[in-house]
């Protein structure tokens, strides 16, 4: 039995790639997939054969104009500078927004689930209000050694032999 899934996603962070992957892998699975996204997203929306939605009211950013980006990280003098602007300009700022344009999609082209790349709370949010469910696609790294894993971040890799025995 086939669904549609409506996915969320913003112009910045990474998080473009694994989102088209994971929807493009549903629409070829047959499954209804279209993707709330800034403009600038469209082009590659539509090459993932996917359909490109417009956000209406939430922030249209272009990473590939520095004018037109929205969160302008490059401006931020310091790491916490650039997190304030990543909160207030994606994640919490236009939350409202960014929910106001999901749920209008939703009433007017209803989904079986709805997935919000996760620094989108106001699209997750715009999900729980229509009542359908939801998840959250987290597009980092895991933050958490795991069994068989490299350690995350940019460590070296693990050693072997005598000195990258355990302990």
């Amino acid at each position: 039995m086939s669904s549609n899934f409506l996915f969320a996603t913003w112009a910045g962070g990474g998080a473009v790639p694994p989102v088209l992957s994971v929807a493009r892998a549903l629409r070829e699975r047959g499954h209804g997939v279209r993707v709330l996204a800034d403009r600038s997203l469209h082009e590659e929306v539509a090459a993932s054969g996917v359909e490109p939605i417009a956000w209406t009211t939430a922030p249209q950013g272009d990473v590939t104009d520095p004018v037109k980006d929205v969160i302008k990280d490059f401006e931020a003098r310091t790491p916490l500078g650039e997190f304030a602007r990543l909160r207030d300009r994606i994640v919490c700022g236009p939350a409202a927004d960014y929910a106001r344009d999901t749920l209008a999609e939703l009433r007017a082209r209803p989904a079986d689930v709805l997935v919000a790349e996760h620094m989108l709370l106001g699209a997750l949010t715009g999900g729980e209000a229509a009542g359908i469910p939801v998840a959250s696609l987290a597009t980092s790294l895991y933050p958490f050694p795991t069994p068989g894993a490299p350690p995350p971040g940019p460590w070296p890799r693990p050693r072997h032999g005598r000195a990258g025995a355990p302990a």
